[in-house]
């Protein structure tokens, strides 16, 4: 499966160029594509829209690169959001576990709620999913005083149980608020937030290599990256990371 191209911090200033363009120029570059059919699908909740200014779901979707037909892990889908618009990127013969989810998905006939107990085993077969999406979940996993630096046990089992049921070159996606680079997992975790190095340690010591990513989808100039964002009341504009890694 093709990987999308990575939109590093380098390339932003060639959006903001682009973005200065006038608006009927863009549009004739811009027809209507499947990526925006997924966002437009109108069963999807209103309380879900209502939060598509700040989660970017159209430039999400691009970096995921999904195929029709593909088979996808919410993990910890909370109100569905993503699940919702998920659905339609993977087509009718596709399939959306959303674990642990809230709410009523019956309109989506590919979306499958996948209720589990804490710490059970993911029940789906090995081999059998093409990407597992982490959004806002990671900075939770990250770290525990018993564990200090290193990875929690609780973390690497879950990791371990991704790789099993991912197929080969599956992928995962972490959306997260972003930490200032060189804080540690413990004062990260006080801000809510996650450092890179601690995800590209992680992964990459559970079978998963970096593949791509889009560093210009969620991006606020006046962040530090070293607060608690809630306290600060930037709830919904934090700059943070768009990454994807690839099952060895």
């Amino acid at each position: 499966m093709p990987i999308a191209p990575n939109r590093s911090l380098a390339a932003i200033g060639a959006a903001f160029a682009l973005a200065a363009l006038p608006a009927f120029a863009q549009a004739q570059d811009t027809p209507a594509t499947g990526l925006e059919a997924a966002v437009d699908n109108p069963a999807r909740a209103q309380a879900n829209i209502e939060r598509d200014a700040d989660r970017h779901p159209a430039d999400v979707l691009a970096l995921l690169d999904l195929q029709p037909g593909d088979v996808v892990l919410d993990w910890f889908a909370g109100g569905g959001y993503w699940s919702e618009v998920l659905s339609g990127a993977v087509g009718a013969d596709g399939v959306v576990y959303a674990q642990n989810a809230r709410g009523e998905f019956a309109e989506f006939g590919n979306l499958e709620p996948l209720p589990m107990e804490r710490n059970a085993d993911i029940p789906l077969d090995d081999g059998s999913v093409d990407l597992v999406l982490l959004s806002y979940v990671y900075h939770h996993m990250h770290y525990n005083e018993a564990t200090g630096e290193g990875t929690p046990e609780t973390t690497t089992a879950l990791l371990n149980e991704f790789n099993r049921v991912l197929k080969p070159g599956g992928r995962i996606a972490v959306i997260e608020h972003l930490a200032k680079p060189g804080s540690s997992r413990a004062e990260s975790n006080e801000w809510h937030r996650l450092p890179v190095a601690a995800l590209d340690e992680d992964m990459s010591a559970h079978g998963f290599v970096f593949a791509a990513e889009d560093a210009g989808i969620y991006v606020n100039p006046d962040d530090t990256l070293d607060t608690n964002w809630n306290e600060a009341g930037m709830s919904g504009n934090v700059t943070g990371m768009a990454r994807i890694y690839v099952k060895e």
